[in-house]
Parts: structure tokens; C-alpha cells; sequence
């Protein structure tokens, strides 16, 4: 019988845990809060160096959940963002979070019926396998940020290029794509991307070919794709500042203003 602090939390959270070697948990809670990090006295103990003692708080909040960085050292990453400290964000049934080596999937269950032999088990398992796999390729992956494959993921491993499109055969489907649109490719060089299928959006301009960073978004029509990566890769190069005129603009202009004016005079005279 669901209690005062499930009733808060309106359904059960269920979180399945998967490490770099591909071994899974199942835990599931009521509420008011679960506490996930190294520490023996948290709810959800990870063993690991790259998680802190008391890395993340879920909270039951609203009738749903949300969950908090509480100040780890390596950061956490929620379906590929990383958390600011101490700022609680909202989670939905399928999300992702990211700490250290370890994938924690975020399910939701009002009926009390949710059992690990009794879930979803095609997406469920599709979404598992692939965080995995992100994980064990270094964290990097694809992630369909916006549009009617979101929350689909796709690793990115060393050589082993990820196409886009809406062909089947594609190891990210994206509907909204052409059949074989976009190829993107990790080398010992950084991340890069093609377009055959047709111009992307990439930084507020139409490409077809780049270098990508952490964190970069690619739109393919109305479809968003993002990069996922380690905390500690390169992100995309932050926008310049418009730029005041300089003295010497400033002079030249004058200048240029003063004989047009002249030129202008002689004209009429």
C-alpha cells in the first residue's frame, strides 16, 4: 500500500541501473527521496572512483519526480546535459542519467505492478543495450533531442560511423531525415559529420560537412540531434560578442564621410 510520501509522488520511481560491463539493477521507491552515490548510506549505492559520496537526489515533487546534482566532482548528465549543482530538474519516464560508468534509467509505476520480468521489455531493452554501449564507447553517443525519435540514442565508437536518416538501416532513424542523410564520424582527429542527404542546420547556419564538439545540435528538419560526450571534451566555441568600433574604424569612417561630403559639395557647385 503506496504510503503519505508515494501518494506525493502520485507514481512509484523505478530505476534501472546499468554499468560499463553490462550488468543491471532494478530498484524501486516510494519516496520522499532516494540518494544515489558511493556512500554505503545511500539508497543506490555505485561503487566507483568518478561517482561522489552523495553524487544525485532524487526528489518526489508535484505528483512526479525530479532529480539534483548535490555537488559531485565529475558532474552528472541528464539524457546528455550536465546538471548544474543544486538546480532540481524535472524527469520523465525513459530519461537517462549519466554518472561516471554507470546508465540510471528512469521508469515510473502507479499500479504497483512494474516487476523486472514484467516491463516494456522491447524499448526497454533497446534503450538499456544502447546506453551501455554509450557508455562503453567513452560516453559518446547521438541523442534525438527533438522530434518524432526523440530520446532515441546511438553510440558513437572510434571508427565506427553512425548514419541518419530514415532508412531502417540506419543506426539513428530519424523519420523526419532522407533515406541516408547525415554519416558522422568518430577519428583519433574529433568528430565529424557529412551530409549527402542534403544541407543541416549546424551553429545557426545551413552546412554539409564539419567538425562537431560536445553538446553541438545538428537540426535535420525538424529534428534535433545532439552530441553527447565526456565531461572533460571540447564544446562548441561560444558565440562572438558583437565588437564596438575601433579608433581607427572610427577615423577611416570619418574620413570617408568627409570626402563623400566634399565630392558631394564640388558637385554642386
Amino acid at each position: 500500500m503506496m504510503g503519505a510520501a508515494g501518494q506525493e509522488a502520485g507514481v512509484d520511481l523505478v530505476l534501472t541501473v546499468r554499468g560499463a560491463d553490462g550488468a543491471a539493477a532494478v530498484y524501486r521507491f516510494a519516496g520522499p527521496q532516494v540518494q544515489v552515490g558511493r556512500d554505503p548510506g545511500c539508497q543506490v549505492v555505485l561503487p566507483d572512483p568518478a561517482v561522489s559520496g552523495q553524487h544525485a537526489l532524487f526528489q518526489a515533487h508535484g505528483g512526479g519526480w525530479r532529480v539534483l546534482d548535490v555537488g559531485s566532482t565529475h558532474g552528472t548528465r541528464l539524457n546528455g546535459a550536465v546538471l548544474t549543482p543544486g538546480e532540481a530538474r524535472p524527469v520523465g519516464e525513459g530519461d537517462a542519467l549519466a554518472l561516471g560508468p554507470y546508465v540510471v534509467e528512469v521508469w515510473f509505476d502507479a499500479a504497483g505492478g512494474l516487476t523486472t520480468d514484467s516491463r516494456d521489455t522491447e524499448r526497454l531493452a533497446r534503450l538499456l543495450a544502447r546506453s551501455a554501449a554509450t557508455v562503453a564507447a567513452g560516453g559518446w553517443g547521438l541523442l534525438v533531442e527533438r522530434g518524432h525519435a526523440t530520446d532515441e540514442l546511438a553510440p558513437l565508437a572510434p571508427d565506427r560511423p553512425v548514419w541518419i536518416g530514415h532508412d531502417p538501416a540506419c543506426e539513428l532513424v530519424v523519420p523526419e531525415a532522407e533515406a541516408h542523410h547525415v554519416v558522422i564520424r568518430r577519428g583519433p582527429h574529433g568528430v565529424t559529420f557529412e551530409a549527402p542527404g542534403g544541407a543541416v542546420r549546424w551553429r545557426g547556419r545551413p552546412a554539409t560537412r564539419g567538425n562537431l564538439a560536445v553538446d553541438d545540435r545538428l537540426q535535420i528538419g525538424s529534428a534535433v540531434v545532439v552530441v553527447q560526450g565526456p565531461l572533460d571534451a571540447p564544446r562548441p566555441p561560444p558565440p562572438t560578442p558583437p565588437q564596438g568600433w575601433t579608433p581607427l574604424e572610427k577615423l577611416a569612417l570619418g574620413v570617408g564621410l568627409a570626402a563623400l561630403a566634399a565630392a558631394g559639395w564640388l558637385a554642386l557647385r
